[in-house]
C-alpha cells in the first residue's frame, strides 16, 4: 500500500503528452522564444491544474503541421521492411527518400539499418562502401543485426567497421541557437564541430524546446572538412504553426493549409475548441491578442505575474482567431470525466476478532453500484452501495442469521482523470453487521473515451474485525 502513494504522486506530476480521452477542449502553450519557456510553462500548469483544464505543449500539436504527421507516417511505413530485414532495393530507395523528407531527428538505430540496407543493395560499389562505413560509424563499430547480409557484404562491412577512424570533420552552425545531432547522436549546441569517419551522415538541428528540426545530409568521401549552415529562422514544422497562430492573434488570416492541418488534429482527437496561449511577464508585451485574457500568478511568490493572451481554434467551423468561449467555459469542455457511474464485481473476506473459539472468517462475493464525482483535480468523491453474499450464513445480530450483508462506502479518491494509479480511503458500513473504514488502491485503464476499467485491492477495519478483498470496477463517463 505504501508503494502506491509514490506512484500516484509521480503520475500526478507528469505533463500531459496527449489529449485526455473524451476531452472536448484543451489549452496549448505556444513559445516563440528561442531561449525556451520553462518558467512560463510552470506558471501555466500551476494555474490550470486546479481548474481541471488539460494543458499541452505545442510540440504535441506540431506533428499535425505541414510535413509533420503525414511524413512521419510515411517514413514509418517505409521503415517496416527495413526493420524486418526483408527490404528489396526499391524499398531501400523509398525509405531513403522518405528520410530526406522527414523534419525530425531519427535515431541512430534506424539510420544504422538504413545505411546497412543501402550498402547491401548497392554492393559492390564506391557508394556501397560509403553506406557500410556510415553504418559502422552509427553503430560505433559494434557488430550487430547482421544476420541478413550476404557473405561478401558482411566481410566488407566487418573490414570497414574494424578500420573506422574519425578522419573528417563537420562544422554545424545555425542562424538561431539550436541543438545539433549527427546520425541521431547529440553533438552539442551550435556552432559545433564534430569528427566523423568518411561516408554519408545525417545532420539535424533542433530549436530550443522543439521536436521538429532542420535536416541536411553530408557525403564525405575522404578525409575532409564540411561546413553546414542550418537555417532555422523561417520555420520548422512547429514554428510554421506557431507563426500562423500568432498572426491570427493579431487579426491576420492564417494560411488555409495550416488551419486545415490544425483542424484535422482537433477532429482526430475529438475536440471542439483548442485554446492557444502565450504567457509574457506583465512588464513585457506578448505576441498574441491584446488585451490579455487572464493575469495569472507565478509559482514563485517573488516573481511578477504573467499576462495570458489566447487564440481559439473552433474545430467544427475551422476558424482560428482571438475570439472563443473563454477559460470558464473550457473548464467543463476540457473535463469530460467529472462524473462516472458503474458497477464493481469482487471478493471480500471479513475476519472476526472477538470469537475466541473459532475466530471465523467469512468470504463474500460482492456486487456494488459505484458513483464517482470529481470535486477538484485530482480529488474525487467515491460512493458505493451493493450486496456481499457469503457461502455460509452467519450471525449478523443476536437474533438474525443471514448470508448477505450490504456494503455502503463513502471515500475520498486521489488520482488522475486521464488514467493511472489511484488511492482512496473513507468510511465503510456492512449493513447491518459492522461499521468502520477502508483503504482502496487501484489502476485506472482507459479502453475508450467513455469507459474506465480499474482492478483494485481493498483493506480495512470494522468494529467486528478486519477485512481484505479486491474488485474490478467498470464505470462510464456520464
Amino acid at each position: 500500500m505504501l508503494l502506491v502513494l509514490p506512484l500516484v504522486a509521480a503520475a500526478l506530476a507528469q505533463p500531459l503528452s496527449r489529449v485526455p480521452p473524451g476531452a472536448r477542449a484543451v489549452t496549448v502553450m505556444v513559445c516563440p522564444r528561442a531561449d525556451g519557456c520553462d518558467d512560463a510553462w510552470s506558471a501555466l500548469v500551476a494555474h490550470t491544474t486546479p481548474l481541471g483544464l488539460p494543458v499541452l505543449d505545442f510540440d504535441v500539436v506540431a506533428a499535425a503541421g505541414p510535413g509533420g504527421r503525414d511524413r512521419l507516417l510515411a517514413f514509418e511505413a517505409e521503415m517496416a521492411p527495413i526493420r524486418a530485414g526483408t527490404a528489396s532495393p526499391p524499398a531501400v530507395s523509398a525509405a531513403l527518400a522518405a528520410l530526406d523528407e522527414l523534419p525530425f531527428t531519427v535515431t541512430g538505430e534506424d539510420l544504422f539499418r538504413l545505411w546497412l540496407a543501402e550498402g547491401a543493395s548497392r554492393y559492390p560499389s564506391v557508394e556501397a562502401d560509403r553506406a557500410l562505413q556510415s553504418a559502422a560509424s552509427v553503430s560505433l563499430g559494434r557488430v550487430t543485426d547482421l544476420g541478413q547480409l550476404r557473405d561478401g557484404v558482411l566481410a566488407r562491412y566487418l573490414d570497414l567497421a574494424a578500420a573506422v577512424r574519425p578522419t573528417a570533420t563537420i562544422r554545424v552552425t545555425s542562424d538561431t541557437p539550436g541543438r545539433a545531432f549527427v546520425d541521431g547522436r547529440p553533438v552539442g549546441d551550435t556552432p559545433v564541430t564534430v569528427a566523423v569517419p568518411p561516408g554519408w551522415h545525417r545532420v539535424t538541428v533542433e530549436r530550443t524546446g522543439r521536436l521538429t528540426a532542420w535536416t541536411g545530409s553530408a557525403d564525405l568521401p575522404d578525409a575532409a572538412g564540411l561546413l553546414i549552415r542550418a537555417v532555422l529562422a523561417p520555420d520548422d514544422g512547429a514554428a510554421a504553426l506557431e507563426a500562423a497562430v500568432i498572426a491570427a492573434g493579431k487579426g491576420l488570416p492564417a494560411p488555409t493549409a495550416t488551419v486545415d492541418a490544425l483542424r484535422a488534429w482537433g477532429r482526430d482527437n475529438g475536440l471542439t475548441w483548442v485554446r492557444f496561449v502565450e504567457l509574457a511577464p506583465t512588464d513585457k508585451v506578448a505576441a498574441l491578442s491584446d488585451p490579455p485574457e487572464e493575469r495569472i500568478a507565478d509559482p514563485d511568490p517573488a516573481a511578477p505575474p504573467w499576462d495570458l493572451r489566447a487564440v481559439y481554434l473552433d474545430v467544427p467551423a475551422g476558424r482560428l482567431g482571438p475570439h472563443g468561449p473563454g477559460p470558464a467555459a473550457l473548464v467543463v469542455a476540457g473535463d469530460p470525466d467529472r462524473f462516472r457511474l458503474g458497477a464493481s464485481l469482487g471478493y471480500l473476506r471479513v475476519q472476526e476478532l472477538f470469537d475466541t473459539d473459532t475466530i471465523p472468517a467469512h468470504d463474500h462475493v460482492t456486487v456494488e453500484l459505484a458513483a464517482q464525482l470529481r470535486l477538484l483535480p485530482p480529488l474525487a468523491l467515491d460512493v458505493r452501495l451493493g450486496l456481499a453474499h457469503s457461502a455460509q450464513p452467519y450471525s449478523l445480530d443476536e437474533d438474525w442469521m443471514d448470508a448477505n450483508v450490504y456494503p455502503l462506502s463513502v471515500s475520498a479518491r486521489l488520482g488522475r482523470a486521464t488514467g493511472g494509479p489511484y488511492v482512496a480511503g473513507g468510511a465503510l458500513a456492512l449493513i447491518p453487521y459492522a461499521v468502520g473504514g477502508q483503504v482502496l488502491a487501484g489502476w485506472d485503464l482507459t479502453p475508450s473515451t467513455a469507459w474506465r476499467v480499474a482492478p483494485e485491492v481493498r483493506a480495512g477495519f470494522v468494529d467486528k474485525g478486519w477485512l481484505v478483498g479486491g474488485n474490478v470496477v467498470v464505470t462510464r463517463i456520464r
